[in-house]
C-alpha cells in the first residue's frame, strides 16, 4: 500500500495549483498520470510551452482527458509503453478522516486503479467538498466497474 500523507485542504473556492516536479528515476523520461482536473492539464500544457516541463508523458485514463491533452499537445503513452508511472496526480469523489477515498464516479475506475497501481506516487486533490464523515457519506452511489473476465470459459 502506498503511503499515506496528510494534506490540508483549501477553503471557500480559493484553489491553490503546486508545480509539477520531476520525479527522479534515473531516466531520460518521465513518465506522469495526467487525470485530475482540467485545470491541472491546461497548466501542464502551459508549462509544456513555456519550456517549463520536459522530458514528460502524459497516461490518461479517461477519453475526456486525452481529447484535452492531444488538443494542448502533450505527449502520451499508455502502460503499455510505460508500465511505471513515476506520478499520478487525480480528485476523488469522497475522502474521509483515514484518507479512505471513494474514486470513479466519472466512469473510468479501472483505468484509475491500473494506473494507481502502477504509479511511484500518487496524489490526491481533493477540496472540502469532497470530505465525509464516513465512505458512502455523501449518499451518491458507490462506483462499480464489471469487466468481462479476458479468458476461455471452459
Amino acid at each position: 500500500m502506498k503511503e499515506r500523507t496528510k494534506a490540508t485542504a483549501t477553503t471557500g473556492r480559493r484553489r491553490r495549483y503546486s508545480q509539477p516536479r520531476k520525479a527522479d528515476d534515473g531516466g531520460d523520461r518521465e513518465s506522469i498520470d495526467i487525470e485530475p482536473a482540467k485545470h491541472a492539464v491546461d497548466r501542464i500544457g502551459e508549462m509544456l510551452r513555456q519550456g517549463k516541463l520536459k522530458n514528460i508523458v502524459g497516461i490518461p485514463t479517461s477519453t475526456k482527458t486525452h481529447e484535452q491533452a492531444v488538443s494542448l499537445g502533450i505527449p502520451l503513452s499508455d502502460l503499455n509503453e510505460h508500465p511505471v508511472v513515476d506520478l499520478a496526480i487525480d480528485g476523488a469523489d469522497e475522502v474521509d478522516q483515514h484518507l479512505n477515498l471513494v474514486k470513479g464516479r466519472g466512469g473510468s475506475l479501472l483505468r484509475e486503479k491500473m494506473v494507481e497501481g502502477a504509479c511511484k506516487k500518487f496524489v490526491v486533490i481533493v477540496d472540502e467538498t469532497k470530505l465525509v464523515e464516513y465512505l458512502g457519506g455523501s449518499g451518491l452511489a458507490m462506483p462499480v466497474e464489471i469487466i468481462p473476465f479476458v479468458g476461455s470459459n471452459r
